[in-house]
């Protein structure tokens, strides 16, 4: 079934893998049960592996070599102190805490990353376009300055630009600050754990049989329904109302991502970097209505670009 049906093959495993991890915290109510989930939310990633490895089964036997699990101990090493130093500074958990607790989901992030360089052809190729840039450099750096600078722009203009740039209460400056979040989402909270999966896997399956535009609402729809049960647990706040309103919202991020991905020829990690930047410049910066309303413009001409291009290139 899974090398028949690949894309439904994924989706299963992406939610069954995401949503059995929540389980226990949404049965107990007990916070600590949060570590499975930091687990399960590298769902999308292990399912495109997952997915990948099964649909080629005639490879040569999987083996790792020496860049392998040298950077695979290099980014487990970095995963573990990033995420525990963020969780240290932002929620004030101890660090011995931290460590212990988040080695775990690190094993899961170096494991990815590493496999660009493993000897197993379909799994080096798919994991290459994740860690190696792709594509026009211009593009990577619209992706990670778009939503900040465009929020920043349009909560200045509102005249709230005196929450901008606070001091975070540890001392540390407020950059400082902004870039280990970035790291920390980028590793682990929507960067590679799912854009890995959404975007590397998903999209680039469905775009061979799709538009861009019929593609972008399978992938949101698939992608706003796999938040649902992190959406509505005991340790979040929000209403159904407020869950349908943050769905509908994700649909122009949802357009840009498969522009970035399409105008690249593919590449996870202009993806990655988009995501990033989006949940980071979510949680520093005052969203707007205007900001919104503007992202929406903005996708609709680069659609019309990726359109131009596409003709091109034909």
């Amino acid at each position: 079934m899974i090398k028949k049906y690949p894309l439904i093959s994924f989706v299963i495993f992406s939610y069954g893998i995401t949503w059995l991890s929540i389980v226990p915290l949404l049965a107990t109510g007990i916070k600590e049960m949060e570590i499975l989930l930091t687990i399960g939310l590298f769902g999308p990633a292990l399912s495109a592996y997952i997915v990948t490895r099964v649909s080629n089964p005639a490879e040569q036997k999987e083996s790792r070599n020496r860049k392998f699990w040298f950077y695979f101990f290099v980014i487990w090493i970095m995963g573990t102190l990033v995420w525990s130093l963020d969780t240290n500074i932002r929620s004030q958990v101890p660090i011995s805490t931290a460590l212990a607790i988040f080695w775990i989901p690190s094993l899961l992030l170096a494991w990815m990353c590493a496999n660009a360089w493993n000897r197993r052809p379909s799994i080096k190729i798919f994991f290459r376009d994740l860690v190696f840039p792709k594509g026009s450099w211009w593009i990577f750096v619209f992706c990670i300055l778009y939503f900040p600078v465009s929020h920043y722009l349009f909560t200045f203009i509102s005249g709230n630009e005196t929450n901008l740039w606070p001091k975070d209460q540890t001392g540390i400056s407020y950059l400082a600050l902004w870039l280990l979040v970035s790291v920390k989402i980028f590793f682990f909270t929507g960067g590679v754990n799912e854009e890995t999966g959404w975007r590397g896997f998903l999209l680039k399956g469905v775009l061979e049989k799709f538009n861009p535009l019929t593609a972008t609402l399978i992938v949101w729809v698939i992608w706003a329904v796999w938040h649902f049960p992190m959406e509505l647990g005991p340790t979040s706040d929000m209403t159904i109302y407020a869950v349908g309103e943050k769905w509908l919202w994700m649909l122009p991020p949802t357009a840009l991502l498969t522009w970035a991905f399409a105008r690249t020829g593919g590449s996870i990690l202009v993806c990655v970097l988009l995501h990033m930047s989006m949940n980071v410049t979510s949680e520093f910066i005052p969203i707007t209505f205007e900001a919104k309303m503007f992202t929406i413009v903005v996708a609709i001409i680069l659609f019309i670009e990726l359109k131009f291009s596409m003709k091109e290139n034909t």
